[in-house]
C-alpha cells in the first residue's frame, strides 16, 4: 500500500465514524444501545491507530518528506484527541443512567454531557476530512500553475531540425498514462536520433512539470572504452550522473566527483523523489545504464534513449521507435535550406545529388549547409559533392584515441588542405557538432558518426597523410599519430619516422622533433607519457650521435625534448660523448 492509498483508507474509516457517531447520536436516550455505539466508535479509532502504524514501518524511509511527516501528524492528533473525546463521553454516559426525576435534575443542571463530546468528536472528524480536501485541493491548483509555469531545467533544440511525424508520435507515447517508462530511439549513427530526442525534449509534454535534462554518455563511457576495466567505466559514469546533478542544483560544479557509484546514485534517487521530468539519456553504450534509472523508485519520471547499441534493443520494458531512411528523407532537404540560408527555389538542382551523397544524414547536411551558406554557384556544389570522397571524408578518419588534443588536429588539417585556415574549418566542424570542444582545455571529442563510419578509411587516410602529401607535412603529422593515432595507425606513423631518421632528411627531422616535442608535451596522464616516451626514446636513441656528428642538429634538440624522450636508462649515448660531439659542432 503506497502513501496515497493509506491516506485514501484513513479517509474512508474517518468517513465511517462520522456514520457511527450520527448513530451515538441517536442512542444517547438509550443507555443500553450507548455503550455499545461507543464501542463501535472506539473500535474504529484502533482500526485507524494499526493503519497509520503500518503505514509508518513501510514508509519509515520516507519520512524525511515534509508533506508526508505533516499528513501523518495530523492523523495522530486526530486520534489523540477522538480517544480522549471517548473517554469524557464514557464517562459522561456512566454518570447519567440515574432513573426517572433524577436523570432529568441532573440533564437540567449541567445539560447533556454525552451529546456535547459528541459534537466535538463530529467536529474533530469533519475538520480532518476537509483538512484533506482542502489539501487535495490546494495540490491540485498549485499543480496547475507549475504545469503552466516554464521550467529552469531545459533542454535545448537542434537548430534547423524540422518538426517531423515522429517528433509527434514519441510526443503522443509519453503522454500516455499507461505507456512504458522508457522510449528508446534506435537508428544508424548519424540518423538523427539525438536531434529527434533533443527536439522532443526541448518542449516536453505537459505532464512532465519538472522540465526535462539531458546527459549524454557516448562510447567513451562504455565498458570496451575502458578496456573492460569496471573501476575505471565506474569513475566515468559517476563523471556523467554528477554533471546531470548539477544541472538539477544537488550538486556544485567543483564539488569532489570521486565519489563511489553507488552513493551517487543513492543522491540521485533522493533528488528525484515526487519529480516528474523527462530525462534524456543520449547515445548509450550500455544497457546497464539504462537500467540504473529505471531502478530509482518514487517518481514520475520517464526516459528518453537514444542508442545504437543492439544489447540496449534487449531491454524489455521499453517502447522502441526506429528512425529510418525514409525517416530523414523527408527533412534532410529542410535542414539543408536552414543551414545553407537558401530558400526552395534557390537551391541548385544539384542539391538532391548531394544529400544522396551524404545519405541524407542530418549532421553532415548540416556541416554541408553551413560550408555552402549563401552559395548558389553551380560548380560549387559540384565539387561539394566531389569532396565528399576524398580529403572531407579522409579529414577526420584516422580512428582518434578520444580525445584529440588540439594542436594534433590542427597538424592533420594542414598536412590534409594545405589551402583552409584551421581556425575556421573547426569551429565549423563545431557547430555542426561533428567534433566538440572540451571546457577549459584545447582537446576536442569526435562525434561517433564521424571515427566509425569512417573509420574503413583509415588505410586511405595514412597513405594521404604519410605518402601522398609532401615531406614537410608527413614530418608534421607522424609523431601525432604515434602517440594518439589508434593501433592501425602508429605503424605506418613508426616507420615514416624511422625513414627520415634513415634517410638523413634534416628538415624533415627538424620538422619531426618540434613536433615530438609538442605531441609529448600534450599527453594527458604519467602512463600515457611513459609510453610514447619510451617509444620515441627507441626510435631517436640509436640515430642521435650520427645525426649529431654529420649536422649541426643538436641546437634542434631542445632540453625539453632531451629530457622528455629519454630517462637515464634508456639514453643510448655517454654524456662524455655528447660533450665531445657539441664541441665538434661549435
Amino acid at each position: 500500500m503506497d502513501v496515497v492509498q493509506t491516506i485514501a483508507s484513513a479517509a474512508q474509516l474517518v468517513s465511517a465514524m462520522v456514520t457511527a457517531v450520527g448513530a451515538l447520536e441517536q442512542a444517547a436516550a438509550d443507555t443500553a444501545e450507548a455503550p455499545r455505539r461507543l464501542q463501535v466508535l472506539e473500535d474504529f479509532v484502533s482500526d485507524l491507530e494499526v493503519l497509520v502504524q503500518q503505514a509508518k514501518q513501510k514508509h519509515a524511509h520516507k519520512m524525511h518528506g515534509p508533506q508526508l511527516e505533516r499528513q501523518f501528524q495530523s492523523l495522530s492528533r486526530l486520534m489523540d484527541q477522538l480517544r480522549a473525546n471517548i473517554i469524557k463521553a464514557r464517562r459522561a454516559l456512566k454518570k447519567g443512567k440515574g432513573k426517572g426525576l433524577a436523570r432529568v435534575v441532573w440533564s437540567s443542571v449541567v445539560g447533556d454531557p454525552l451529546m456535547k463530546y459528541i459534537q466535538l468528536i463530529r467536529d474533530d472528524l469533519n475538520w480532518w476530512l476537509e483538512l484533506q480536501k482542502l489539501t487535495e485541493n490546494v495540490g491540485k491548483a498549485i499543480a496547475s500553475t507549475a504545469k503552466a509555469t516554464p521550467s529552469l531545467v531545459r533542454v535545448k533544440s537542434e537548430q534547423g531540425y524540422p518538426v517531423s511525424e515522429k517528433c509527434g508520435y514519441v510526443r503522443d507515447i509519453l503522454e500516455r498514462d499507461d505507456g512504458h517508462r522508457v522510449v528508446l530511439i534506435v537508428g544508424l549513427s548519424g540518423i538523427g536520433k539525438s536531434c529527434l530526442a533533443r527536439q522532443i525534449a526541448s518542449q516536453p509534454p505537459g505532464n512532465f512539470v519538472d522540465g526535462a535534462i539531458e546527459v549524454t554518455f557516448g562510447r567513451w563511457c562504455s565498458r570496451a572504452a575502458c578496456n573492460g576495466s569496471r573501476s575505471e567505466y565506474h569513475k566515468r559514469l559517476v563523471r556523467k550522473i554528477s554533471k546531470l546533478l548539477v544541472q538539477i542544483g544537488s550538486m556544485t560544479v567543483n564539488e569532489d566527483t570521486s565519489k563511489d557509484l553507488e552513493d551517487v546514485c543513492c543522491l540521485l534517487q533522493t533528488v528525484l523523489v515526487g519529480k516528474s521530468m523527462l530525462i534524456l539519456l543520449d547515445d548509450v553504450w550500455e544497457q546497464d545504464i539504462v537500467d540504473r534509472f529505471t531502478k530509482l523508485y518514487d517518481n514520475d519520471c520517464r526516459y528518453l534513449v537514444t542508442t545504437r547499441d543492439e544489447a540496449v534493443y534487449e531491454i524489455a520494458e521499453a517502447e522502441k521507435v526506429e528512425i529510418s531512411k525514409d525517416d530523414i528523407k523527408k527533412i534532410s532537404k529542410g535542414i539543408l535550406r536552414y543551414h545553407s540560408l537558401l530558400s526552395a527555389e534557390e537551391l541548385p538542382t544539384v542539391a538532391d545529388d548531394l544529400l544522396d551523397s551524404c545519405g541524407h544524414h542530418p549532421l553532415t547536411v548540416a556541416v554541408l549547409g553551413k560550408a555552402l551558406r549563401k552559395e548558389t554557384r553551380m560548380e560549387k556544389w559540384e565539387k561539394a559533392i566531389s569532396n565528399l570522397s576524398t580529403y572531407a571524408t579522409c579529414a577526420p578518419a584516422i580512428s582518434w584515441e578520444e580525445p584529440v588534443p588540439e594542436a594534433c588536429l590542427e597538424s592533420v588539417w594542414s598536412a590534409l588542405v594545405q589551402d583552409s585556415l584551421f581556425p575556421i574549418v573547426v569551429s565549423k566542424l563545431v557547430e555542426g557538432s561533428l567534433i566538440i570542444k572540451l571546457e577549459y582545455q584545447s582537446m576536442y571529442h569526435m562525434h561517433d558518426m564521424v571515427s566509425l563510419y569512417l573509420e574503413n578509411k583509415a588505410n586511405d587516410a595514412a597513405h594521404t597523410l604519410l605518402t601522398d602529401s609532401f615531406p614537410e607535412y608527413a614530418a608534421l603529422v607522424a609523431p601525432w599519430l604515434f602517440i594518439f593515432g589508434k593501433e592501425t595507425m602508429k605503424g605506418p606513423a613508426e616507420q615514416k619516422m624511422r625513414s627520415f631518421f634513415s634517410l638523413l632528411e634534416f628538415m624533415e627531422i627538424e620538422i619531426l622533433l618540434g613536433s615530438t616535442t609538442q605531441a609529448l608535451m600534450a599527453c594527458k596522464s604519467i602512463s600515457e607519457f611513459e609510453a610514447s616516451r619510451l617509444g620515441f626514446s627507441k626510435l631517436l636513441g640509436p640515430r642521435i650521435a650520427e645525426l649529431i656528428s654529420v649536422h649541426k642538429l643538436l641546437s634542434l634538440l631542445s632540453p625539453k625534448l632531451l629530457q622528455s624522450s629519454f630517462s637515464k636508462e634508456t639514453m643510448q649515448i655517454s654524456p662524455y660523448l655528447l660533450k665531445q660531439q657539441v664541441l665538434l659542432i661549435n
